[in-house]
């Protein structure tokens, strides 16, 4: 009994088309599996989907009629188009979230009981829902989300025995063309859409204020993600954070009148925000340019490398085509024109191997002269927020001197007025009558502001740093596993040569 999937298993199940079926078993062998396009793990008995992660290129996965209760571990198969869980037993719709380009998705005959987890699947057209256990018909509203969808099955569903089920789908569903096997024409959409005409003005209400809501939500979370990438997630909340933290900040609010310059020292703060994160972000389209600038130098390199291996791979083909028919009508010069080819074979080896040194050392010419243009742009930032920090130090020295100042003001006034009895916080209270622990309270907020700003300069300089040193090592890796996986595929194909010449050389060798 098979429950998971086993390397074995998986090189079986490749789908490729070629000629024999021998060619067929040895492709299927040794094919690298970044490349496998299609799989087919129907029938298998399979009880859990795994030990997937190296088929990044996989565009069709077939897993149905299998035993399997869970989706899960697909979420990195980026490429995927079609995907087929029909015939199992899965309860829940999950896991699919990532699979953006699918177009075409089976959870035919399974046991799912809500329709969810679809959102993010916005490229499927064809969806398939038939025998499961889904009760409640206006579920089927869910899938107005899926704005590309256009054939649907549901049937074997409980839903499906209401009475008004296929006038409901049609009547709710935006551009539905086939609904379980059958067209939707014209007569009958315009027929449910009129019945549904005052339902449908209020599901298209909420629709519009919840895509408002989503559309903010997403605006927030992309510039999360933006100034997270370009250091600035500290700055556009350091000043509400440094308040917030403030104890003594808390108590002082509470005396009228004391915090009088809040107002002006929040507006510096924000043209000073608004100033540093133009110029980080601008910054930060430089860096992103010379990435892109330098990939495309990088990947010139290697095109220029590639057709240069490839000339020289083709000519020892033909030559390895020719020699091998030439001893097939002349077989008594066949050992010697096959080690004179297995001496070629050596020099292809050599030759590509030549040019995969010539790649290594064009790319560390280029990385050099990227780096070197690169740390102008960290410098450049770090002088950038350096100057942000010494602003916001400015003004909270000035905020703070005004607050002391206010203090005196407000001490006095309230000395000569009979208000002092009216302020319903104790704390304030206190302050308004002691100076020596208002003076304290004032400083020791000043103290934790600028402990604030200071920590959060740090770290703000040391993740630019960060960041420069993580973009370092991911290149470096990222070059080690390319000259890896080259002088890998350069061997590779010396011993595939080297075991076809030796296959031949058996044929004049006599036998012991």
């Amino acid at each position: 009994m098979v429950t998971a999937i086993t390397n074995e298993l998986l090189r079986s199940c490749i789908q490729l088309d070629v000629g024999s079926v021998e060619r067929l078993d040895e492709r299927k062998r040794v094919m690298p599996l970044k490349k496998v396009t299609h799989l087919v793990f129907s029938f298998k008995d399979l009880r859990n989907i795994n030990f997937l992660d190296e088929l990044c290129s996989l565009k069709k996965l077939h897993l149905d009629n299998n035993n399997i209760y869970k989706i899960e571990n697909l979420s990195h198969l980026l490429n995927l188009t079609i995907l087929d869980l029909s015939f199992n037993k899965i309860e829940k719709i999950e896991g699919l979230e990532s699979l953006k380009n699918l177009d075409d998705l089976s959870l035919y005959c399974n046991q799912i009981k809500h329709i969810e987890g679809l959102d993010t699947l916005q490229s499927l057209t064809s969806l398939s829902l038939g025998k499961n256990l889904l009760q409640n018909l206006e579920e089927v509203l869910y899938l107005r989300r899926l704005k590309n969808l256009r054939l649907l099955t549901l049937d074997g569903n409980p839903l499906c025995k209401d009475p008004d089920y296929r006038v409901y789908v049609i009547g709710h569903l935006r551009d539905l063309r086939f609904l379980d096997h059958r067209v939707v024409d014209d007569e009958s959409l315009t027929a449910a859409r009129e019945q549904y005409q005052d339902e449908m003005l209020e599901v298209k209400q909420k629709e519009a204020d919840e895509e408002e809501l989503l559309k903010a939500s997403q605006a927030k979370e992309k510039q999360k993600e933006l100034f997270k990438e370009a250091n600035l997630f500290l700055i556009d909340a350091l000043f509400d954070s440094m308040l917030a933290e403030d104890a003594e900040y808390l108590k002082m609010k509470e005396v009228p009148g004391l915090l009088e310059a809040l107002d002006e020292y929040r507006q510096k703060n924000e043209v000073n925000n608004e100033e540093v994160i133009g110029l980080i972000l601008e910054q930060h389209e430089k860096k992103k340019e010379e990435i892109s600038a330098w990939r495309s130098a990088i990947n010139k390199i290697l095109d220029e490398r590639d057709k240069a291996s490839f000339t020289a791979l083709d000519s020892f083909n033909k030559l390895m085509k020719k020699v091998f028919l030439e001893i097939e009508k002349d077989p008594l010069t066949g050992e010697e024109k096959l080690h004179k080819l297995s001496e070629e074979n050596s020099k292809l080896k050599e030759k590509l191997l030549e040019l995969e040194m010539l790649n290594v050392g064009e790319i560390q010419d280029l990385w050099s002269r990227f780096d070197d243009n690169y740390a102008v742009l960290v410098e450049n930032c770090r002088q950038h927020f350096q100057n942000y920090f010494a602003t916001m130090r400015m003004l909270e020295n000035k905020f703070s001197e005004s607050v002391s100042a206010q203090a005196v003001i407000v001490m006095e006034q309230f000395a000569m007025s009979d208000s002092y009895d009216d302020l319903e916080d104790e704390e304030a209270r206190l302050l308004i009558h002691d100076k020596d622990l208002m003076n304290n309270c004032i400083q020791a907020s000043h103290d934790a502001h600028t402990l604030k700003i200071d920590s959060s300069e740090d770290q703000t300089l040391s993740n630019e740093d960060k960041l420069y040193k993580a973009l370092n090592e991911s290149i470096k890796q990222e070059e080690i596993k390319r000259n890896r996986e080259r002088v890998e595929e350069i061997l590779f194909i010396f011993n595939t040569n080297d075991g076809k010449i030796n296959d031949k050389l058996s044929d004049y060798t006599e036998s012991p």
